[in-house]
């Protein structure tokens, strides 16, 4: 096993623990940075979990998509690899507005943040392997799957997608490390 796909399983296994927490927990939140503010009223030392998820994520899958964005070796992967580097600064930026109640402004930030981050990655998907797009739709159909079944489509419609737009990225990322040049050329 290569370590990206090493550095994308821990990322999966980690990101997986840390939902099935809060779900048991609490149940499905309204959106995914609502569950600072549940950890955080529930017991106070808990609530850097959320923060530490997603320095978890930077530390483990980004490394993962640059090194397979290298080994692609295509002049779209080596020119539109700053959009991983946005990713992580999006990133980065919801991380440190956590806090993010007690200020429009903040909020405003931290949500545009979030769908900077899923247009950055999105991107990446659409323009250097347009082959993988089918893991958009993949983690679309089990993402609605998920949110029907558990009848929280319109409650928690933005705690699905950003869940969605992880997974997406983690499973597109293992699936470049095992198969870093496309099946077919689009």
């Amino acid at each position: 096993m290569s370590l990206p796909s090493l550095l994308c399983l821990i990322a999966f296994t980690l990101f997986a623990c840390y939902n099935i927490l809060i779900i048991t927990r609490f149940g499905i939140p309204i959106h995914y940075s609502e569950t600072y503010y549940l950890l955080k009223e529930h017991k106070h030392s808990l609530r850097i979990l959320a923060p530490l998820l997603w320095f978890s994520l930077i530390i483990t899958i980004f490394p993962a998509w640059i090194m397979v964005s290298r080994e692609i070796g295509t002049k779209e992967s080596d020119l539109f690899e700053w959009e991983i580097f946005a990713t992580v600064f999006f990133i980065l930026v919801i991380i440190v507005l956590s806090n993010y109640k007690h200020s429009p402004i903040v909020a405003t930030l931290h949500y545009l943040s979030a769908i900077g981050a899923a247009l950055s990655f999105l991107s990446w998907i659409a323009i250097v392997r347009p082959d993988m797009l089918y893991t958009i739709l993949i983690s679309l159909v089990l993402i609605v799957f998920a949110a029907t079944i558990t009848k929280t489509f319109r409650s928690s419609f933005f705690f699905w997608l950003e869940l969605g737009c992880v997974f997406c990225l983690t499973i597109t990322v293992f699936i470049i490390s095992i198969k870093p040049k496309p099946i077919i050329n689009i």
